[in-house]
């Protein structure tokens, strides 16, 4: 039997929860300085995160139709609920359109895409490099930036890479077993306690939009230069792999109460965006969230959306729509 790897499950767990919050501060967190940086903490790491932890279980060749089954066919189905929820409930106009993924979907597009890509490409020399380099120059499309998310796919490829390797090459384990460990732990502490100050003290990132981490949107809309796109990107680069490690050297290893949630994501993923947007398009209440109050109240409201979407009933679902076979032929054994 394997071991199930907790850490992992701790850490989506934790990476969830900042989902969903950083989606409920957006109508607001221009407003105050504490949101700001809030977000900024939240997407600088959180995504990137989530696909390292992707590529660290990416070793493990799928068969293409095995990759339709799991992530297609809910793309699919959740685009088309999206839809209806849009036009039936929100009253949001909008089209259905399966080339531009509705809210969060993209993920799910992306993951597909590097799942079917990342055994060919690490096989290309200086692959790591090369990655990088083309979330670079994915900064200067002028392409629609959710055309079949291919800005972001391009952009968070290097951090599936990097986690990859991770495991390829097992450096988690490595560290584990090296006399530097509790070294290692102490200096991710450090790195996620300077990142923190720096956010609190600096006064110029407020004046940079949060948008630099989406990997969505090009340097001429972001309104840089392309000297300054760049170099931006690749601070968003070196920060997003230092936090996403630091966290992981952080995480609790062993069980704890959280774990369950960790090995349920993908339903809060897919369904807490059908809450936000109704909350945002159909009512006030995530416009003013600039006090200390009112902030309580959101995240009580964070916690119980990831609670209820992380309850049997929809993570059955996801399950279910996850496992239907729309084309069993293309499944073939790619084990041996």
């Amino acid at each position: 039997m394997k071991t199930r790897e907790f850490l992992f499950d701790n850490y989506r767990a934790f990476l969830i929860v900042l989902v969903v919050l950083g989606h409920f501060i957006e109508p607001s967190y221009t407003e105050t300085a504490y949101l700001t940086n809030l977000k900024y903490f939240i997407f600088a790491f959180h995504m990137p995160a989530f696909i390292f932890i992707s590529g660290y279980f990416a070793v493990k060749k799928s068969s293409p139709g095995k990759l339709v089954q799991k992530l297609l066919v809910p793309y699919l189905i959740f685009e088309v609920i999206y839809y209806f929820t849009y036009e039936n409930i929100i009253h949001k106009e909008t089209e259905l359109d399966l080339l531009y993924p509705k809210f969060s979907l993209w993920f799910l597009l992306a993951i597909f895409c590097y799942k079917l890509v990342i055994h060919y490409a690490v096989r290309i020399p200086y692959h790591l490099p090369l990655a990088v380099l083309g979330g670079l120059a994915i900064g200067f499309s002028g392409m629609a930036s959710n055309f079949i998310s291919i800005p972001r796919i391009v952009y968070f490829f290097p951090f599936l890479i990097l986690g990859y390797h991770f495991r390829e090459k097992d450096i988690l384990g490595r560290v584990r077993r090296s006399r530097y460990a509790k070294g290692f732990t102490a200096a991710a502490v450090l790195v996620i306690a300077a990142f923190i100050m720096y956010l609190a003290l600096d006064t110029v990132h407020l004046d940079v939009t949060p948008k630099i981490f989406y990997g969505r949107y090009n340097y001429d809309f972001l309104e840089q230069t392309p000297l300054t796109g760049i170099a931006v990107r690749m601070a968003a680069y070196f920060v997003g792999a230092l936090l996403t490690l630091a966290f992981l050297f952080v995480m609790p290893k062993g069980e704890t109460p959280f774990s369950k949630l960790g090995r349920d994501t993908m339903s809060v993923y897919l369904f807490h965006g059908l809450v936000y947007n109704y909350l945002k398009d159909a009512t006030e209440l995530l416009d003013d969230v600039t006090t200390a109050g009112n902030f309580v109240l959101l995240f009580m409201g964070v916690l119980a959306t990831v609670y209820l979407f992380s309850r049997k009933p929809f993570v059955e679902f996801t399950n279910k729509i996850s496992s239907l076979d729309p084309a069993p032929a293309l499944r073939r054994d790619t084990s041996a």
